[in-house]
């Protein structure tokens, strides 16, 4: 990703906790990293990709199934 101009931002050795909604659209995450709890913002768009994690993901941040969330 050096030089490419791309605006992609990696961060390694991180755990997603959730993910931030303003309304219906995702505008961050949540995430811990060498113990503190961090935020990144988005300026266009969130790419979920936490493996079978993903789904766990998605219920701490409020989508999922009605009875799930309860």
């Amino acid at each position: 990703l050096k030089n490419t101009g791309s605006t992609l931002d990696v961060r390694t050795a991180a755990t997603v906790l959730k993910i931030v909604f303003s309304g219906k659209k995702a505008v961050a995450i949540q995430y811990l990293h060498e113990g503190k709890v961090k935020y990144m913002y988005a300026r266009k768009k969130i790419i979920l990709c936490a493996g079978a994690r993903s789904c766990a993901v998605l219920l701490k941040s409020g989508v999922g199934p009605k009875d799930a969330l309860e």
